[in-house]
């Protein structure tokens, strides 16, 4: 039930799609993956590994293929985006897939040092700064990742193949909350669910596969 009210909901949150002289910070951050569920009833699903307990370390250090790229963006208004984009270090590839549903020409955009996006936004027609040549800070998407932080904690772990189902649910929660606590306006949430439609059914959910799988399959 969770799954189809994100479902029904997300395509409320707002869109970011910047254009010439609005500024967007970009970053990532990264998601360790998980097999986190019950595949009892999967016919598809075998797990590529020993399953990890909360406390064990990943297998490799620092940002590896191991870990889930989630990249982000942020504007001025506040409307932003988080696109899961892969396993480990950002490329230019990925982050192109990422960025040109949301970067216009002419946008001012602010990044860290990355190089990945050096050739995506010059081919989009953005205006790059990197924060780490002028002194400038990407406070507006570090404090979009704080907040993040702090409602996946909740949960735990959140299984790869759901995560950007969780992250449309956080963006909804930042667009219509008051500091993501309970909206007061219940009425919004029931108007929006009223006028939602989901398709994927419960079956569709246990034949779901992870993403990114071809790693372990060239693993193994």
């Amino acid at each position: 039930m969770r799954q189809r009210v994100i479902e029904c909901i997300r395509r409320y949150a707002p869109v970011l799609r910047s254009e010439a002289g609005m500024s967007v910070q970009l970053d990532e951050t990264y998601f360790r993956e998980s097999f986190k569920g019950n595949h009892t009833k999967s016919t598809v699903f075998v797990m590529p590994r020993k399953a990890h307990k909360r406390t064990k370390a990943l297998r490799k250090r620092g940002l590896s293929k191991e870990q889930i790229c989630v990249a982000t963006g942020v504007d001025d208004a506040g409307r932003s985006f988080l696109t899961v984009c892969g396993r480990g270090i950002i490329s230019k590839d990925r982050a192109m897939s990422a960025l040109k549903v949301h970067i216009g020409r002419g946008t001012d955009v602010l990044t860290d040092g990355a190089p990945a996006y050096v050739k995506p936004l010059a081919e989009l027609g953005a205006n790059l700064t990197q924060a780490s040549a002028d002194g400038h800070a990407i406070n507006r998407v570090n404090t979009l990742h704080a907040r993040l932080e702090d409602f996946m904690f909740g949960f735990h772990g959140v299984s790869t193949k759901y995560l950007q189902a969780y992250l449309d649910w956080f963006q909804w929660l930042v667009a219509f909350t008051d500091g993501f606590g309970e909206t007061d306006d219940d009425r919004l949430l029931a108007r929006q669910l009223g006028n939602g439609l989901y398709r994927i059914r419960r079956r569709d959910y246990q034949r779901m596969m992870p993403p990114y799988m071809e790693y372990w399959q060239k693993a193994a």
